[in-house]
């Protein structure tokens, strides 16, 4: 994650933070290895954010669902 006075962060720590409180191993992810500015870390963490809570609420992380796969 950006920590304080840092300007950067990388996609896997970012991604990480984000889906640990819901993969229960049911996620599979393919992620380049980048790095993102703090403006594009925060953009990015409120969309898999979005997409985490859809996913749990009416589609593969809900509890009748078979898993999904992340492609960034």
């Amino acid at each position: 994650m950006v920590q304080s006075g840092q300007a950067t962060a990388r996609l896997t720590d970012l991604v990480n933070v984000i889906l640990k409180p819901v993969d229960t191993g049911r996620i599979t992810r393919s992620l380049d290895e980048i790095v993102l500015n703090a403006t594009a870390s925060q953009t990015l963490a409120l969309l898999l954010n979005e997409l985490m809570t859809n996913a749990l609420k009416y589609g593969g992380l809900a509890s009748d669902g078979h898993g999904g796969y992340l492609t960034i």
